[in-house]
């Protein structure tokens, strides 16, 4: 068994889950990344990396008992059994675009958020400094969080827009990456 089957399998541990959510298309999507010509490679990719980010999102849902990431999880999965382009993927998870906003609202604008995932970071990175009092100078433990990040793009003005608002620094949108590193 491959670890990205590992994660599917701790993230749908319930039956039912197991008959809905470990389709043939979410089982096969890490290996069907690995066989693809050149240019099918970012469409199955893509694939892959939903159904990565769908099983964080529902291990982030069951820990928390967090609603709105189990229906992105949903919206995740639905994307990864219908979707048959990049394009395709990015307009159905774009109609859930107020969805994943909330989430990262929740996860990165609220104290409690943020120290949970400098605690996810500093997990991810145990040789990494610690982020203990916070730096207001350089604040990295945003990074981490992008883990679960499966954001349609946008404009560049629209994630200026949001930074402003947010006063916090805009991550890029379709960022995906393991581990925390600290802001240069």
């Amino acid at each position: 068994m491959t670890t990205y089957e590992t994660l599917l399998r701790l993230a749908f541990r319930a039956p039912a889950d197991v008959a809905h959510y470990l389709t043939p298309a979410t089982l096969g999507a890490a290996a069907g990344f690995e066989r693809a010509s050149q240019t099918e490679q970012p469409f199955r990719f893509e694939q892959w990396r939903l159904g990565v980010a769908a099983s964080l999102l529902r291990l982030l849902a069951d820990l928390g008992d967090h609603d709105e990431a189990r229906r992105a999880a949903d919206v995740l999965h639905r994307a990864l059994n219908t979707a048959k382009s990049p394009q395709d993927i990015d307009k159905q998870i774009g109609k859930e675009n107020k969805l994943f906003e909330q989430i990262y609202t929740n996860l990165y604008v609220n104290d409690e958020g943020e120290a949970l995932l400098d605690f996810f970071a500093r997990t991810l990175d145990a040789d990494a400094p610690t982020c203990w009092p916070r730096s207001k100078t350089k604040p990295w433990s945003w990074r981490a969080g992008w883990i679960l990040s499966v954001r349609p793009m946008t404009t560049a003005s629209s994630r200026a827009e949001r930074q402003v608002k947010m006063k916090r620094p805009a991550p890029p949108a379709r960022v995906f990456f393991v581990g925390a590193s600290p802001a240069v």
